[in-house]
Formats: C-alpha cells, structure tokens, sequence
C-alpha cells in the first residue's frame, strides 16, 4: 500500500514503534500479533491470544496503539460476574452489554486473573470458555423469564507473565482456547537508547493512523485466501500443539503419574492457526514468509516453555542426549528435568533410545519434522 496522505502500512507502524523503543526483527512479531489478533474479529473464529513477557518489557505500550480502534474493550481488571451477570441490574453482564455482538477484549495484565482466589478464577475461565463459544445465557435461578441471551465473536488479547506457565501445563484451566507468544525483550546499552524518548508515548497522529489501518484491513480480510499447502502446513502445526501441551496429572502427595489425558483433537487448534496466518497475511499484505515466521514462535511458545525447550534442545543437537546434557544447558533442577521428561514420555514424545539417551519417538518425529520443513 502507498504511503500517501494519511496511508501507512506495517513497515511504517514498526518504524514509528522504534522510536519510542528498543527492537529487533525477531521482537517486533508483538506489533504484527497485536493488530493482527484485532483485525481476526471479523472472521468467523477471532484469534486468542496470550503475550507472555516479563513486567515492563513495553508490552501494555504496544496495547496502546490500538486504543482508538472500534470495538476496543481495555480491561485492566474484571471479577467472576463481570463478563456475564444474572443480576437484573447488570443487564447480562459487560459482554451483553457493551460488548454486544463483535468486539477485542485487551487484558493488560491478565496476571491478576491468575492470581485470585482459584474459585473466582475458575468462574472467570469457565466464562471465558462460554465467549469462545460464541453463545450464553445466565439468569440468577430465581427468575428464568430474566436470563439474559447472548450470541456473538470476541477476540482475546491478552498479556501476561511467565506465570501463566503453571496453566499452560494444565491447558484444561484454561480451556485450550489460547494461543501464546513469548515475548523477549531485546538487549541494550545505553547506547542504544539514545535518540528514543522513552518517557514520551505515541502520538495521536500514529494511533489515528492505526485505527484507520485496521479498519481497512477487516474490510479486506475476507479477500485472503490459503492454498492446499497453507492449509497442510498449518494442520501440523496444531497436532504439533495438541501433543506438546497435552496435560499429564500427578498425584497431590507423591507426585506419581496418576492420569495422561489424551491429546486434544487439533480442529479448534486449527481454526484459530488459520485466523492468526489469515489476519497477518491481510496486515502484511500477503508476505507470507514473514507470517510464518511469526506463526512457528507462537506454535513453539503455546507448547510449556520447558517442554518446549526440551524438544528444541533434542533437534537442534541432531544427536540423542542425556538428561544430563539437558541439566547442563537450561540450568534447572535435575528433579524438574526428570518429572517433565517423565510427561513427555507418557505422552510419547520421547522416548530413550538403547544407549539410554532421549530421542524422539517415531510419531513425534514425524510430527516435528514438519515444522523444520
């Protein structure tokens, strides 16, 4: 697209963002994820999505360029009633009411979710999972002519801490909705700072920018279209995901396996790959290496990062290692290196090979050789 008159495209987004912070070709995928995860809600599957970084690595400013974007919804806090409500005074809940049919719910620091009580958190995972759905009804049980119906499509971002890691070990938490990327912010001297006004945010002439960009791209996303190839590639993508995050259960007391829960069947996984590539394709205007790029980081950080780590490790050696060398390298434990070796095993993803070293397992390795293809 031309850069005429009040046009910009993405090049232009990730140039002005540099002015105002440090980043790399590899750490700006936040910028692309984030407007392409609110552009998604047009198509019929929104894209969710979950930004993990540390605290104060400028995520939440990123956040703000899309503060003037329709359907916004900025929720720095909600409770276990606040999504949908059978109170007759909260007209459905925020969902119903101000959300309505279409909308982008951006939680700025969805660590305070995981932090509350494990009751009203489960309340609000379990409304989460309603919205993914698309549809709901809540009354307060009192007076059933009062339930509040709502149908409609949300997207989801969200940005958390490595704290979510917990729950992305047990992906039933949080209903195996959300895709992750893991945000590392770069490296930098004092030299590299300088010429960045690092306490000056965007300018309204960007953010107006960003807002008419975005409406320009939900008009044109649903010219996008995927070949055969897309299709395929994407499709092992997400059997990737369904077995890296397939959750194993251990015994409170002795921490004994005591349950393997069989993968997941990887179509939700697929539909919202699909939404992901479809909506950077659009944002991007059609580059599809650069949309692979970005697709590959959120399918490895949607894996738990150690599990991950693991499966990268064992590749990228190109021979079958020890836990030992595994000790060696990510600097953990030896007990957390056996317990997720352990998973992994139970969910066949490795198994030892007769040197008793770690190897993939025929299936798995067919599996990831489709991302290194």
């Amino acid at each position: 697209m031309a850069n005429t008159n009040n046009a910009i495209d993405m090049g232009i987004i990730r140039r002005k963002v540099s002015e105002k912070m440090i980043y790399n070709e590899h750490n700006d995928y936040i910028i692309d994820l984030t407007l392409a995860t609110v552009v998604s809600v047009e198509l019929d599957r929104p894209v969710w999505i979950m930004i993990v970084a540390p605290p104060s690595s400028g995520k939440t400013e990123i956040l703000k360029l899309t503060s003037k974007v329709q359907g916004i919804h900025t929720l720095p806090s909600i409770t276990s009633k606040f999504l949908f409500s059978g109170h007759q005074s909260a007209q459905g809940g925020y969902i119903r009411r101000e959300v309505k049919e279409k909308g982008v719910l951006v939680f700025p620091d969805f660590t305070t979710v995981l932090q509350k009580k494990a009751n009203d958190r489960d309340q609000i995972f379990n409304q989460l999972r309603i919205i993914y759905d698309g549809k709901a009804g809540l009354g307060t049980g009192m007076d059933i002519a009062g339930i509040q119906n709502w149908e409609g499509k949300v997207a989801v971002l969200g940005c958390v801490t490595q704290s979510i890691e917990t729950y992305k070990e047990k992906s039933n938490d949080l209903g195996e909705r959300f895709l992750f990327y893991n945000f590392i912010p770069p490296s930098f001297t004092s030299d590299d700072i300088k010429g960045i006004d690092l306490y000056k945010g965007f300018d309204q002439k960007i953010i107006d920018q960003v807002a008419d960009f975005i409406e320009e791209k939900k008009q044109n996303i649903y010219k996008v279209e995927l070949t055969q190839l897309h299709k395929d590639k994407l499709y092992a993508y997400a059997q990737l995901i369904a077995v890296g995050r397939a959750a194993v259960e251990r015994d409170g007391y002795n921490r004994d396996i005591i349950n393997i829960h069989h993968p997941e069947q990887p179509f939700r996984i697929l539909m919202g790959l699909v939404s992901l590539y479809k909506s950077l394709l659009c944002i991007n205007e059609g580059n599809e290496s650069r949309a692979f790029k970005i697709i590959l980081e959120v399918v490895i950080s949607t894996i738990p990062v150690m599990r991950a780590n693991i499966l990268r490790l064992i590749y990228d050696s190109k021979r079958a290692l020890s836990k030992a060398d595994l000790y060696d390298t990510l600097r953990i434990s030896p007990t957390a290196i056996r317990r997720h070796i352990e998973e992994m095993i139970a969910q066949q993803m490795l198994e030892y090979s007769n040197s008793g070293d770690l190897i993939f397992t025929k299936s798995f390795k067919e599996i990831w050789s489709q991302i290194a293809a």
